[in-house]
């Protein structure tokens, strides 16, 4: 049960005996050091110091060193197994990651071929209750296309392959459209919805405007979600920096429910939502803030 075990009579020693006839006589070890090798509180090994022919008294400074050399041991053991935990993590998340977008392309081709033809039936000539069939069949498969387009996104993301494409563009045009999208949501509950752009923000800079407004939509469709009365606000302000490049900042507040500091902490973690209720009251998978992030 000792860390260190140091023994001069190997043959008689308590410690050893049953060692004696299977392995001391036939070997000739007369005296032994052992130390155990630990690592997450079990001994996975042990290293022994043996004097063969002669007996030898261990010396404190050699039991130290023995003890040494099994901390050691027990650090390479436990690198090496945390290492190997990691590529498995990692090989694990790949897998997913394929599976994910695989999935994703394989459901999304026939879906939209679903919504081509429920698209096609909306501008015929149907009766008032087929039309409004039509209605919940495209506003469902909108809803299941948004959600694999996320998966596939949040896929690409953990893979390293989601691309950023900047292009010139007039910054101050696209988030005014981005946010006149949300007007008559905004309206519809009673929200007050106010845009606020800085003036010292350039006409033309160079950034992705599609990545830009996806961002911001996830962040104002939550912002709209978890608000029930009083308002949203959206600022946009720039700063130019030393290197000559302009650093963008946009804040959407708003008068919501607010987050304790538990979901704070889990907030962009991806499926993450603050409990079970708020899944159920207010919809969303929770994966909108982890792919903005």
């Amino acid at each position: 049960s000792n860390r260190v075990v140091s023994v001069t009579y190997a043959e008689t020693a308590p410690e050893t005996i049953e060692l004696r006839d299977l392995y001391c006589r036939p070997t000739g070890v007369k005296s032994l050091l052992a130390t155990q090798i630990r690592a997450n509180g079990r001994v996975i090994g042990i290293i022994c110091c043996e004097s063969v022919s002669e007996l030898r008294i261990w010396s404190t400074e050699e039991a130290v060193f023995a003890a040494s050399l099994g901390d050691q041991a027990a650090q390479f053991f436990q690198s090496s197994a945390n290492a190997q935990l990691a590529a498995d993590a990692s090989a694990a998340s790949q897998a997913k990651s394929d599976f994910l977008a695989a999935i994703s392309h394989e459901i999304r081709t026939p879906l939209n071929g679903v919504l081509g033809m429920a698209q096609s039936l909306k501008d015929g000539d149907l009766a008032k209750p087929q039309q409004e069939k039509v209605a919940v069949i495209l506003e469902s498969g909108r809803s299941l296309l948004l959600l694999l387009n996320d998966i596939l996104d949040l896929s690409k993301i953990e893979a390293g392959k989601l691309e950023i494409d900047p292009r010139p563009g007039d910054f101050t045009e696209t988030i005014r459209r981005s946010c006149d999208l949300f007007d008559g949501n905004a309206a519809e509950k009673g929200l007050k919805f106010e845009l606020i752009v800085s003036d010292g923000i350039p006409t033309l800079l160079n950034y992705d405007a599609l990545r830009f407004r996806q961002c911001l939509s996830n962040l104002v469709s939550n912002a709209l979600k978890f608000t029930r009365e009083g308002a949203i606000w959206i600022k946009a302000e720039s700063k130019l920096r030393d290197d000559g490049m302009v650093e963008l900042t946009v804040c959407v507040s708003g008068s919501g429910i607010g987050m304790s500091a538990d979901v704070q902490a889990r907030l962009f973690q991806a499926f993450s939502q603050a409990d079970g209720s708020t899944t159920r009251e207010f919809g969303g998978t929770g994966l909108g803030l982890a792919i903005s992030r």
